[in-house]
């Protein structure tokens, strides 16, 4: 399972929603390297019922990413990525997994599943990054009863991208200097959505 699909994932599997917070920040330079950071949380009460015991119903799935050996370890295969930290631990009666590392060939490393599966090429002195995110279609949860606006509503989940230059194209809801920013929630992941942006 991958990071960006964990998050929506993680809201089909389980039937409280509202809680699942994801964070991802890119940080790209000229050079086609540059950083990644994740955050991704959710309450205990859903770390303790449905993923932390070997009997839980997603152990199996999940419990990989909220252990630092075996979340590090898949992180540190990823071609073309440096991981520089994975960190695992409880606040304010949540469970959060922090990831940052560096790009060392940012195109190869973020076309990985676990950073995104972005698409970053370069035309005409532009750099494009394009995803399109994950929709109903794509994340059919198996043995969930709930329908999708059930499960997609109050999901958090926002994005920002930065690189050098001048954004001059971006379906991002927010765009400050040379960053381009987006909110996702239950309403908009509920459709097919691209991120893209072009700096030049």
């Amino acid at each position: 399972m991958r990071f960006l699909r964990l998050h929506l994932l993680l809201a089909l599997a389980v039937p409280l929603t509202g809680c699942i917070h994801m964070q991802q920040k890119i940080a790209l330079k000229a050079n086609n390297t540059g950083s990644v950071e994740l955050h991704l949380s959710l309450p205990l009460t859903i770390w303790t019922q449905f993923i932390r015991g070997n009997d839980t119903p997603y152990h199996a799935n999940y419990r990989w990413f909220f252990d630092v050996e075996t979340g590090s370890a898949a992180f540190r295969k990823i071609p073309g990525f440096a991981l520089r930290q994975y960190r695992v631990f409880e606040l304010n009666d949540r469970i959060h997994v922090q990831v940052h590392g560096d790009l060392r060939d940012a195109r190869t490393a973020l076309a990985h599943p676990s950073l995104g599966s972005f698409n970053l090429e370069r035309q005409n002195q532009q750099l494009i990054l394009t995803r399109e995110l994950p929709h109903a279609g794509e994340l059919h949860a198996g043995d969930s009863t709930m329908d999708w606006k059930e499960l997609t509503t109050d999901l958090r989940l926002n994005l920002s991208i930065s690189a050098p230059g001048t954004i001059v194209e971006s379906t991002a809801t927010s765009i400050a200097n040379n960053t381009a920013g987006w909110s996702f929630s239950g309403d908009n992941l509920r459709n097919p959505t691209q991120i893209s942006v072009v700096f030049q």
